[in-house]
């Protein structure tokens, strides 16, 4: 079903597009002689409004900005469960079996992508029979070769068309003169093959079968190839002669996706058009300028309104769903985890026990070995059960629902987690999560030495590992020497929580203010780099003395042969 949304979500974007990038055309091409540049422009613009959907102007991928009022929160519990059951009597006299009946709801968008799949299945239908009617007569029709041309004939044609490489003609014979014309005018549409440009336009028309600027496109089409055809024959022909016979097949019964020779809705507009004044090409070319720039302003229009769309949902970043996900169900959990949260309540009666879901059991494992705050109690997985219940006790809470709201740097409207929360229902169905309960502990804040612990404290993948990526992500700057350097550049530190405080140089470098200058310079971006990469992903272990973390200074001592 998502993707059938998917695909009707482009289908209207692409139809809107077209329907107004053809309303543009129409207006400012209607009476253009240029025949095929106006082809060339009509398919063109049928391509843009296709890929229109698909372009995205470039956009910041900025961290979300969070607006959390400030309200108590409590957890509610639903008066009744989620879900109805209806009860079946299946005998009256025997005992009475239960059945528990759960109805299975759609949305209105679920029902107007049916009716849009139904629509185009129609649709598609309508082509092939087309497709077929032509394969039959080609089947069962006289074929013969003439000029490299296959020519079919049957008794239930009534008047000449062409299709891909096949003329149809009617089993009658024709005189001489007509007959010239007549190939001429068929012959012109296999050379300028525009039997392609209505399979293409009307297999898009199967996919906006609801839009009525596809059918003005291929009418637009059909109009312009006739055009293009009779200019082929005028070249040989007077307009006088080619007029009679234009006007002597007044009638069409060919299959819609052929070319016929004589439309009879469009016979005055072709005798009107070979009599009508060539355009000034300044004009054409104003025309032609003036359609560019509004192809560019409609597609730049829909492009953005495509993102801030997209940045309404987020649907593309885990992270921003985790933490939307976060702000919507706050501290509220299951029936089933409701009761091992009272247990554990009962077992550590003066522990403040708090609440915390993750997405990845990796991360209980990371808090366990580098937070010194938090001690988990329970770790545990959400069904699904828990998940809807979880969700419905969190909209119970529409104060929060309604209040919380977020916001993009490159976009100017806040959103409520009420406007999501479809986006956020999805990402939790999809996601497996984890519910967390945990306790603090207090803390020891006298600061140790190194020497002092018993455990010293260490960043995620060793002290040695963290000292090396510091000096081969900073090379030495040209103009300066290695040699110049000692063997190590130490620093001291704080390990405080699960990161480093109170960092300070430690080594001295000999020589003058000025020759030092640009080695101090170069030391403080590592300084700097040390900061930066323990704040994003080098957490710190803290030390522990007798069984208990503590604060510990300790040395980082950069290795300056890995400096080049």
């Amino acid at each position: 079903m998502e993707a059938l949304e998917n695909l009707l979500n482009w289908s209207i974007q692409a139809g809107v597009t077209l329907l107004l990038l053809f309303a543009c055309y129409y207006l400012l091409f209607r009476n253009n002689t240029a025949l095929k540049l106006r082809r060339s422009l009509l398919l063109s613009l049928v391509g843009l409004s296709l890929l229109a959907p698909f372009i995205e102007l470039p956009k910041n991928d900025i961290a979300p900005q969070v607006y959390v009022p400030k309200f108590e929160f409590t957890r509610t519990t639903p008066s009744q469960p989620k879900e109805q059951e209806s009860i079946v009597e299946t005998n009256q006299t025997s005992p009475v079996q239960k059945l528990t009946v759960t109805a299975t709801s759609y949305s209105t968008m679920d029902y107007i992508a049916m009716a849009f799949a139904i629509g185009a299945g129609i649709s598609a239908l309508m082509f092939m029979l087309q497709l077929i009617r032509i394969y039959w007569l080609v089947r069962h029709g006289t074929t013969e070769w003439q000029k490299g041309t296959k020519l079919v004939k049957h008794s239930l044609i009534q008047s000449p068309f062409s299709f891909l490489n096949w003329i149809f003609v009617p089993t009658e014979k024709y005189d001489n003169d007509t007959w010239k014309i007549l190939m001429a005018h068929e012959h012109a549409h296999l050379q300028q093959k525009h039997s392609l440009d209505i399979l293409f336009t009307r297999t898009i028309a199967t996919l906006t079968w609801y839009n009525p600027a596809v059918y003005l496109v291929i009418q637009e089409l059909r109009q312009l190839h006739e055009s293009l055809a009779d200019e082929q024959v005028l070249k040989a022909t007077s307009v006088r002669d080619y007029s009679k016979t234009l006007l002597a097949f007044s009638f069409d019964t060919s299959p819609k996706l052929a070319q016929a020779f004589s439309l009879k809705t469009s016979i005055k507009k072709r005798l009107t058009h070979m009599q009508q004044t060539k355009t000034n090409w300044k004009k054409t070319v104003t025309s032609s300028a003036l359609l560019i720039i509004i192809c560019i302003t409609l597609v730049g229009a829909q492009s953005q309104t495509v993102i801030n769309e997209q940045a309404k949902k987020e649907k593309y970043s885990n992270t921003q769903m985790d933490l939307y996900f976060n702000l919507l169900v706050s501290d509220q959990i299951s029936i089933r985890h409701e009761q091992i949260f009272e247990k554990l309540q009962r077992t550590h009666p003066n522990e403040d026990i708090l609440i915390r879901y993750e997405s990845s059991p990796q991360n209980l494992d990371y808090q366990s070995n580098f937070s010194h705050l938090v001690k988990p109690l329970y770790f545990g997985e959400l069904s699904q059960e828990d998940k809807d219940q979880v969700f419905d006790y969190a909209m119970l809470d529409t104060r929060r629902v309604n209040s919380v709201s977020f916001s993009l740097a490159n976009t100017s409207k806040r959103f409520s987690l009420a406007e999501i929360k479809d986006d956020i229902k999805d990402y939790m169905d999809k996601t497996t999560l984890f519910v967390v309960f945990y306790h603090t502990v207090e803390f020891d804040e006298t600061i140790y030495s190194y020497n002092q612990v018993d455990t010293p404290p260490a960043p995620a993948g060793g002290l040695e590992a963290f000292q090396q990526a510091i000096a081969l992500d900073n090379p030495l700057p040209k103009g300066l020497s290695s040699k110049k350097l000692p063997e190590y550049i130490e620093f001291s530190a704080i390990v405080d929580a699960h990161s480093l405080g109170n960092l300070l140089l430690v080594t001295e470098l000999e020589g003058t203010e000025d020759e030092t200058l640009p080695y101090y310079r170069y030391i403080g971006k590592l300084l700097t780099d040390i900061n930066e990469k323990s704040r994003r992903f080098y957490k710190w272990k803290l030390g522990v003395k007798d069984g208990k973390e503590v604060k510990t200074r300790i040395r980082i001592s950069i290795p300056t042969k890995y400096i080049q």
